[in-house]
């Protein structure tokens, strides 16, 4: 019998046809293992569009092919289920996880994150760098977070963790049902004594929101995560720019200096997070990211207040 792998890369996907190839092989041409020390493991998840078929087409060696054929709904929703049947299969003493329209870097897995930054790929040049300057800002707060004890937040399109982590948090059965399952997967190291380790660089690339409108409907899903440190951190930075602009144009200069001081410094935040990401030609969307953050964010209050229902992996969960 051979030797189990030192890695595996679990990948879930739904209707993925259009990238998994790619996907795939980015993954395989990593440089920082041995033959023989690399599995993938893919979890088509209830897939309709020949994801399976552009799997095959790679033609892996080193790959095992997993499928969830049916949802019925329960303690979990069907991302955590897939996750979950990979995790369970995963032989490697460390298990990488990425997405299904994610291109990784050649040394991904010689790195050996634990929670890394993603960047958006979009043909559009306004969509896929805010929602890379928005990735980078959100791992900047979970970073100073983690630094300071508090149950902070990954990104399932590019972290790592050790194969037993898995089993001693109990599973997704030991987070509960979450729409925002990395949020509860770091949550739940926290609660069992597990500190983060992140990385700034490299980005894995995935493809970024395709309009606006499913933009706005991620947002809508991440939202979903319920009270967190994260979440109040979040909250107590960006709340009071738009009090702050409203209050400037009621409540005279000294309204309107605060509001600009505020902003200043939301964009240098924002900027500083941008740059420990080397990403410097994203610089100028610092200046814009919180205020476009903003609108979304009433966008997204106002879907909230109107329906409870939330799509994810072509399923619809009530909040």
């Amino acid at each position: 019998m051979s030797a189990p792998p030192r890695v595996s890369v679990v990948i879930t996907a739904h209707n993925a046809a259009g990238t998994i190839a790619a996907c795939l092989r980015s993954v395989a041409a990593q440089q920082g293992v041995a033959p023989g020390e690399l599995e993938i493991v893919l979890v088509d998840d209830r897939s309709e569009d020949g994801t399976d078929h552009a799997a095959q087409s790679v033609h892996l060696t080193n790959w095992r092919f997993l499928r969830v054929t049916e949802y019925t709904p329960g303690p979990l929703t069907a991302r955590q289920i897939a996750l979950d049947r990979g995790f369970r299969a995963a032989r490697g003493e460390v298990i990488f996880v990425t997405d299904a329209d994610a291109v990784v870097p050649p040394d991904w897995i010689a790195r050996d994150a634990v929670a890394g930054p993603v960047e958006f790929r979009s043909a559009e040049h306004l969509r896929g760098p805010l929602q890379t300057v928005d990735s980078l800002y959100y791992l900047s707060v979970a970073r100073i977070l983690n630094a300071l004890g508090f149950a902070a937040g990954l990104l399932f399109a590019h972290c790592a963790f050790r194969r037993e982590v898995y089993a001693r948090i109990g599973g997704f059965e030991g987070t509960g049902f979450a729409l925002t399952e990395d949020l509860a997967f770091a949550r739940a190291l926290r609660r069992h004594g597990f500190r983060l380790v992140f990385q700034s660089h490299p980005l894995v690339s995935v493809g970024a929101a395709p309009n606006w409108g499913d933009l706005v409907r991620r947002a809508q899903r991440t939202s979903a995560g319920g009270v967190s440190a994260l979440s109040v951190a979040l909250g107590a930075w960006i709340l009071p720019l738009p009090l702050l602009a409203v209050g400037s144009l009621v409540a005279g200069p000294l309204a309107l200096q605060l509001f600009l001081l505020r902003y200043a410094l939301g964009a240098a935040v924002t900027a500083l997070a941008v740059l420990a990401a080397r990403r410097i030609s994203f610089l100028p969307y610092a200046l814009i990211y919180e205020p476009v953050a903003v609108l979304i964010g009433l966008r997204v209050l106002g879907l909230v207040l109107r329906r409870r229902q939330v799509e994810w992996g072509g399923v619809q969960y009530g909040r």
